[in-house]
């Protein structure tokens, strides 16, 4: 690029700093905020140090010392000096449970006296008088919707009376306001309507005839003003009321509108002499098509191609642009056809799989071989070429199966011992020789008197297999001393004292004390929890409950709940203690007509109405099982729930007007299985099929899917034919139902 060609960025280098810059610093990156005001980055730096604004760093972990500071600042000034977002270091303080730098003071609540007071007098006033803020006096008045303390913006009451009545002009001298104000007031509240033109005369809406409204449907206002001589403010006035649209100087006739669509826009708007924005709006109000040579209006046949194959397929089948393929389908709301991707398999192409190589269908499709052999191993067909390398097992093989060992069997026939194992578990043959060694009465003695691995020497033996064997037989190791056993004496202190005590006591492991009591049944010791007895019981419903509380050192709630849990009745005294209780109140009991007053109003209402807290209210009618009176979310019916499963969730929510989500949500709750209406279930003779042939044959047969197919094959633990031909199986299990006659 040459240098004269060059634009030349103008610097700002040393300019004076605006006010929307300085707010910028420290929040913008030194480097944007240098490009966008065309500043260097060293003086960025070096004002945004002077002012001793830093940069907030990204999320950190907080260090010891800078929880330490918090409380000791205000959260904005440690935030600044922490380098850290304001929020950030409020939540850590909230989290923290630490108090504020300076604590929020108490809040006042109004009191009735003080809201007596509101706009009695001017708000400043009031604020000293009740030592409140000018703001809190404000909120509070124009929130209980109390007007302000001789407020000069009211309208007085004989001021309104001469609205109407005297000039606008001579009202607003006289109250001290705008000419436009009186207007609006007078607008607002009277009829009364002043002519502004001093012209043709008005004409009321009652000196109108049945001639003089037919007007108003053919010509436009200022040719109904010419023809009656008014005003055409009167005109315009009357149309109004009367609800008539507006009629332009030019009018179209039939014979105008019949040319519409005949001719393109511009020729017909330079014969008919007018735009041809005119033109085409016309054209569109009367739903008439665009005269244009291109269009191809859409026929039923190709509406119906909508949604059954990708737009561009489509586009090109009919002769059309994807993109007004598109616009088509959206229009009249047709779903698109599902993704398919590039190098998707067609149904020919799975047909090809199994009658030629892979590499001549490679080659054929265009496609790599990995890929056509994969896809026949996925769909279990076997290749045309296939030649085994393996031997195959014979009758006599299989009858050495479980007879001798594996690796016997492995020596004799030449197979490998995997595969000696693996045929034995498939056809379910247990070995009848035992392939581990058995333990003799003098090896078991010698476990323990020495170390493992010298045993295992002298046995011949895995060293795993002596630890096991010693650990069956429950022997220590050699050099371990020999677990203490617990004694009579031990067991019975068990619980009388806490755990760490008698351990110290008897001089075992705290766990082992704990772990022994625990097994013996025994409870923890705790002087202070009350437990009870035959004796304690007796006492419950023959005194009253504090009575036996004080006998027996319990408290009184643990009484109420051990003679709840035995359903003993309270004593005859208890009855009359409580019969002090006086019915309703904010403390007493719910008498019969404040029951039936639940759920016929709001609880907030009730609450006020029987001098409850709304909280009492709640939880009594919650108690009750009554339903609340205005309920935010959808009371299910019986009738309603039976409809779950019957129909699609978006079907049944369009029917019962709820969301798909709530009827989803409301079917899961009652474990209802969800119906699809693409579902096709399986029958007892379908099912019989799997396996019996190639799945690709089977998916023919039945019309399903070859992968559905695989599925329910799989789900059913039905094996492959394909895999049981080349493995031989087929051919052993035909040969054991129709067995060869032996020859002499």
């Amino acid at each position: 690029m040459s240098a004269a060609r060059k634009t030349k960025i103008r610097s700002r280098r040393g300019a004076p700093w605006r006010p929307g810059e300085f707010r910028l610093l420290g929040k913008v990156p030194d480097s944007v905020l240098a490009r966008r005001y065309r500043r260097s980055i060293k003086e960025v730096v070096a004002m945004r140090e002077s002012r001793r604004i830093a940069m907030e760093t990204g999320p950190r972990r907080w260090t010891a010392r800078e929880i330490r500071l918090i409380g000791a600042l205000n959260d904005y000034e440690l935030a600044r000096r922490l380098r850290r977002p304001k929020h950030r270091v409020r939540y850590q303080r909230i989290a923290l449970r630490i108090r504020p730098f300076k604590a929020r003071p108490k809040f006042r609540y109004w009191k009735p006296s003080e809201i007596a007071l509101l706009g009695t007098m001017a708000d400043a006033d009031l604020a000293k008088k009740l030592r409140r803020t000018f703001c809190s006096i404000q909120v509070e008045r124009i929130r209980r919707g109390i007007g302000m303390f001789n407020d000069t913006r009211r309208w007085k009451p004989e001021h309104l009376r001469l609205l109407g009545k005297i000039p606008d002009e001579a009202l607003a001298k006289l109250t001290g306001r705008s000419v436009i104000a009186v207007r609006a007031m007078r607008l607002m509240h009277t009829n009364v309507r002043f002519a502004r033109f001093v012209g043709r005369p008005g004409r009321p809406l009652r000196q109108w005839s049945e001639e003089d409204r037919a007007l108003l449907h053919r010509c436009s206002n200022r040719e109904v003003a010419d023809r009656l001589g008014c005003s055409l403010k009167s005109v315009q006035f009357v149309r109004r009321e009367l609800g008539i649209r507006k009629v332009r100087s030019g009018s179209w006739t039939p014979e105008q509108e019949a040319l519409l669509g005949t001719m393109p826009d511009k020729e017909l708007a330079l014969r008919l002499k007018r735009t041809a924005t005119s033109i085409q709006v016309r054209r569109v109000l009367l739903g008439r098509p665009k005269p244009d040579l291109k269009y191809h209006p859409w026929t039923r046949q190709e509406e119906e191609l909508l949604g059954t194959a990708p737009d561009s397929v489509i586009a090109a089948r009919i002769g059309r642009r994807p993109a007004t393929i598109a616009a088509r389908r959206k229009k009249l709301r047709i779903p698109p056809a599902p993704l398919v991707p590039r190098n998707a398999w067609m149904p020919d192409e799975d047909r090809l799989l199994g009658t030629l190589t892979d590499a001549q269908i490679a080659r054929r499709l265009g496609r790599p071989l990995g890929g056509v052999r994969g896809r026949r191993r996925a769909l279990g067909i076997q290749s045309p070429a296939f030649k085994s390398s393996c031997r195959r097992w014979t009758p006599e093989e299989d009858k050495l199966l479980g007879v001798l060992r594996d690796e016997e069997v492995a020596a004799r026939t030449g197979h490998p011992l995997s595969g000696v194992i693996q045929r034995r578990s498939a056809r379910r043959i247990r070995l009848s020789v035992r392939e581990k060694r058995l333990w003799s009465p003098a090896e078991d003695k010698l476990l323990g008197t020495a170390p493992d691995a010298k045993i295992a020497v002298r046995l011949n033996r895995p060293l795993k297999g002596i630890q096991g064997r010693r650990l069956k037989l429950k022997r220590p190791a050699f050099g371990v001393k020999a677990p203490r056993f617990w004694d009579a004496r031990e067991d019975s202190l068990l619980g009388t004292m806490p755990d760490k005590r008698l351990a110290r006591k008897i001089q075992r492991p705290v766990n082992s004390v704990r772990l022994r009591r625990l097994r013996r049944g025994i409870r923890a010791f705790n002087p202070s929890r009350h437990f009870w007895t035959r004796e304690d019981d007796r006492l419950l419903g023959i005194r009253p409950d504090d009575q036996v509380a004080l006998l027996i050192g319990a408290t009184v709630k643990a009484v109420r709940r051990r003679r709840h849990e035995r359903k003993i009745p309270r004593c005859a005294q208890q009855p009359r203690q409580r019969a002090e209780r006086k019915a309703g109140g904010k403390f007493g009991v719910y008498t019969a007509e404040e029951d039936r007053l639940l759920g016929t109003m709001p609880d907030e209402k009730l609450a006020r109405l029987i001098g409850r807290t709304l909280l009492a209210v709640q939880a009594r009618r919650i108690q009750l099982k009554i339903a609340k009176f205005d309920p935010l979310l959808h009371q299910w019916t019986p009738a309603e729930d039976a409809l779950l499963g019957t129909l699609t969730d978006g079907k049944l929510a369009a029917q019962l007007g709820l969301t798909t989500v709530a009827v989803a949500h409301r079917r899961r709750r009652l474990g209802i299985p969800v119906r699809f209406a693409h579902h096709r279930p399986w029958t007892p003779a379908e099912d019989a099929l799997l396996g019996t042939d190639l799945d690709t044959v089977i998916a023919a047969r039945l019309g399903r899917h070859i992968a559905t197919v695989c599925i329910r094959r799989q789900k059913l633990g039905v094996p492959n034919a394909y895999w049981q031909r080349r493995s031989g199986r087929e051919r052993n299990f035909r040969a054991r139902l129709h067995p060869r006659p032996e020859l002499d």
